[in-house]
């Protein structure tokens, strides 16, 4: 492992970017530096580094084996908070780390390379719409979601409410792309419209289950 480049060390273990990042080790520019020199030169613990780059790569795969779990057989309360904790978290961690990222690459090759920008702008835009959707789901779709399911169909909900909970799930779910969303959308709409308020309210204001949603 000491051999390994910086570079190297990134293209086998992509985990170890960020704990790297955190010890101000440059994997792009500097990349060609051994692990061993890099370490040494900047008085790091080669060890501790290593030990960190490791507990990084148990998480992934934690969060790879609860996402792995069977959603169809879990309440849905339950799939918002792996949701929420699995993606929503790791977005709101990585998403600023890489506009800062992005940031410095086009700061020092932006002049030679002008489609840098673009990238530049095609992530922001992207971010923005992530940072959007996850807002509208911590803050109307799954605490609307976990109230439907502790009562399914309350009396205080109106067909004006119901509604309402259809156009969120209709441009926070269906409408989100499916590269983006990952598989946990179609188990998350999926299990919505198999719930009891669902049903009902699909009987009552006839909307359609396998389309968009409309109010």
């Amino acid at each position: 492992m000491s051999s390994l480049t910086l570079a190297q060390l990134v293209a086998e273990r992509p985990s170890a970017a960020a704990i790297l990042e955190r010890y101000g080790l440059d994997y792009c520019c500097g990349g060609g530096q051994a692990l061993a020199d890099a370490c040494r030169k900047r008085g790091i613990d080669e060890n501790e580094l290593l030990a960190k780059i490791a507990a990084e790569e148990q998480r992934s795969r934690q969060r790879q084996s609860e996402s792995e779990a069977n959603w169809l057989q879990r309440p849905l309360a339950e799939l918002c908070d792996h949701i929420e904790r699995t993606h929503h978290e790791y977005l709101k961690s990585e998403l600023p780390r890489l506009t800062g990222l992005i940031e410095k690459v086009v700061g020092v090759h932006g002049q030679r390379h002008a489609s840098l920008r673009d990238v530049q702008s095609q992530f922001a835009d992207l971010r923005a719409e992530l940072e959007s959707h996850m807002m509208k789901e911590e803050r109307v779709l799954f605490p609307a979601i976990r109230a439907l399911e502790q009562s399914p169909v309350p009396p205080s909900v109106t067909v004006h409410g119901t509604r309402a909970v259809w156009r969120c799930v209709d441009h926070n779910i269906l409408r989100l792309p499916r590269a983006i969303s990952g598989s946990d959308q179609s188990v998350f709409a999926t299990r919505l419209v198999k719930t009891p308020l669902c049903s009902h309210c699909s009987t009552r204001e006839r909307l359609p289950l396998s389309g968009s949603f409309t109010a």
